[in-house]
């Protein structure tokens, strides 16, 4: 019996607000999204501007899931299917300089543009976003949210690819199968992404780990 039945649950379009608010809280902490907005006072607008563009376009082209608790939300985009829009990125460039100025605007921009190019060539989904309320993380929420999707892509022989902002989370996604392929770092050495990619078949996650995230805990991407 799949012990994640019933434990998540589609996200509606009135469910949009509420994935942007749990992702704004669990990636408070996120070193590369912190290194384009480190002020607290301003962290809440500038990621609620970035994850809607995220949220947005995983709800149209992908798949965007909530723990049934609605303590962590998942995003997940088809094979084939672009990060985002050409209006999307152009928003997402002008974002990254209001918040981060224009020079590490810019570098912020080439370092992600530097990890999707890593990406596979051959047809895969993405593992866009996963995140859980800070309150709620280290009680194994996000290999709840992961592990359906991750059977999906075993049970049809596709690939899982994904680029982490967070070192901490390197672990929990090497246990759930996927190995990194790229290591991308901003100008300064004080953020990095990864590119990581997972073959189908590869062991995952138990469903409820005992250690969940950079500390014992398992923020986001």
């Amino acid at each position: 019996m799949d012990e994640t039945a019933g434990v998540l649950r589609a996200a509606a379009s009135s469910d949009l607000d509420l994935v942007v608010d749990i992702w704004t809280d669990a990636f408070a902490a996120d070193p590369f999204l912190r290194w384009v907005q480190p002020a607290d006072d301003d962290w809440p607008r500038f990621a609620a501007a970035r994850f809607a563009l995220v949220v947005e376009h995983a709800w149209r082209v992908g798949e965007l899931d909530l723990i049934g608790t609605d303590d962590g939300a998942v995003a997940w985009l088809p094979p084939g299917a672009a990060p985002a829009v050409p209006a999307d990125a152009d928003r997402l460039a002008a974002l990254l300089v209001e918040h981060a100025g224009d020079r590490r605007g810019r570098h912020a921009l080439a370092a992600i543009g530097a990890a999707r190019a890593a990406l596979p060539d051959e047809a895969h989904r993405v593992l866009r976003y996963v995140g859980v309320r800070a309150r709620h993380q280290g009680r194994g929420l996000g290999a709840l949210l992961v592990t359906p999707g991750l059977r999906r892509c075993d049970a049809d022989g596709t690939p899982t690819a994904l680029v982490s902002s967070n070192p901490a989370n390197l672990g929990f996604y090497r246990r759930s199968g996927f190995e990194v392929v790229a290591e991308v770092w901003t100008p300064d050495g004080r953020a990095c992404l990864h590119t990581m990619v997972r073959a189908p078949g590869r062991p995952s996650t138990p469903v409820r780990p005992t250690c969940d995230g950079p500390g014992g805990r398992r923020p986001g991407r």
